[in-house]
């Protein structure tokens, strides 16, 4: 459970994968788990919030890309609801390539073009 919170929030913009570790942080260090507090703070720290932030999204979004992580999101889990472990890499796209022609599409329409 915690992984796919883990996932859902390192998508979103604002919110990140500390979100998801940084509670059980506070609590292990609250309850009196020194050591686990530690260990759970260097891990969420160095491999949960590095290798999210630094390997696995630019891997699934690309490092330059412009997408809109709302729509990383919804495609990521739409894609892989319908498509299964490809639609995690075809939903985003799918989803972009839409945009992209819809805005072309409406564009066009403004200016009295008939491509379509």
């Amino acid at each position: 459970i915690l992984s796919i919170l883990v996932f859902v929030f390192s998508a979103l913009p604002i919110l990140g994968p500390w979100t998801v570790w940084l509670p059980i942080f506070i609590y292990f260090a609250w309850k009196g788990y020194i050591f686990l507090a530690a260990i759970t703070f260097v891990y969420g720290i160095l491999v949960i919030t590095v290798l999210a932030e630094v390997v696995v999204k630019p891997l699934l979004v690309g490092k330059t890309s412009t997408i809109n992580p709302a729509i990383v999101l919804v495609g990521i889990l739409g894609g892989l609801y319908l498509l299964g472990f490809p639609g995690i890499f075809l939903g985003p796209l799918f989803l972009e390539y839409a945009k992209d022609y819809l805005t072309s599409y409406f564009n066009s329409k403004e200016k009295g073009e008939n491509k379509f």
